[in-house]
């Protein structure tokens, strides 16, 4: 997928687009593009994701904006329930993707707002998705030993 398309599915601009792969550390493919999978595999933890639910992923990513109009409440309150992960609100997943840019997945949107659990692919998978890239000199593979385990334990597994 080209970083045009990326941008649209994760509604940013170009720049931010690009900056999000770099920082993921997105797999490229010939062409400049980006695995569409890969970027899904690794901004929400997915871990198989059935090819014939790839469509309904290409979805723009919703804006707070978008989720408060749905839920009919200000743009704060589902920021702030979201900070919080205010059980009372039991908001879906969502990545944060700069300061003030917090985007949501349609397919986890749709089963919050029907009560409805996800579909068990939906589900993040804590300590398969993330690939460290060593900036700083140190040991990348301790590193993402510890990232994997500490994810494994605030995620109970």
């Amino acid at each position: 997928m080209t970083i045009s398309r990326i941008a649209e599915h994760l509604s940013v601009t170009r720049k931010t687009a690009t900056k999000v792969v770099g920082e993921l550390s997105c797999e490229m493919m010939p062409g400049g593009r980006v695995n569409f999978v890969d970027l899904l595999r690794r901004l929400w933890r997915l871990h198989q994701i059935p090819s014939s639910e790839l469509p309904q992923l290409q979805r723009p990513l919703l804006s707070v904006k978008q989720l408060a109009e749905m839920a009919g409440v200000e743009e704060h309150t589902i920021r702030r329930a979201g900070n919080e992960r205010d059980p009372k609100w039991r908001l879906p997943h969502h990545a944060d993707l700069g300061p003030r840019i917090r985007r949501y997945l349609p397919a986890h949107v749709d089963a919050w707002r029907l009560n409805e659990p996800f579909e068990w692919w939906l589900e993040p998978r804590f300590g398969k998705a993330v690939r460290l890239v060593d900036t700083t000199g140190g040991d990348t593979a301790k590193a993402s030993t510890m990232l994997y385990l500490r994810n494994k334990e605030q995620s109970g597994c």
